[in-house]
């Protein structure tokens, strides 16, 4: 939600004044104040499964996300190397913009000579 969306409130306000010197109390003209809620842009997470790394950092950054923590985890389908096999948060979360995604990225397990 852009600053440009946000519902203004108004509260009318009025202040009164006493003098120091002659203790007469005397009204001020009203004057307005513009309240606005203050709330940050959101973004949904989204799906990042099976997806490169390179693609899993551009499709964050298409919602204004940025990749967060990469941890690897070997895996012994060939069809998991390189590919995201884990995201937090889930896909289809609702987070604050600028937020950071955390991927696991398979990889080949070591192989023992």
């Amino acid at each position: 939600m852009s600053p440009s969306e946000f519902t203004p409130h108004f509260l009318l306000c009025r202040i009164r004044r006493t003098s120091i010197i002659t203790g007469e109390n005397r009204s001020l003209p009203f004057f307005q104040v513009s309240l606005k809620k203050a709330t940050a842009d959101q973004a949904v997470v989204p799906v990042l499964l099976d997806l490169t790394q390179t693609a899993a950092e551009t499709a964050l950054q298409k919602v204004g996300l940025d990749l967060g923590v990469i941890e690897l985890k070997d895996q012994t389908d060939p069809a998991k190397i390189g590919k995201v096999i884990d995201q937090k948060p889930a896909q289809g979360t609702k987070v604050d913009s600028d937020s950071s995604v955390d991927v696991t990225i398979g990889q080949a397990p070591e192989t023992s000579p």
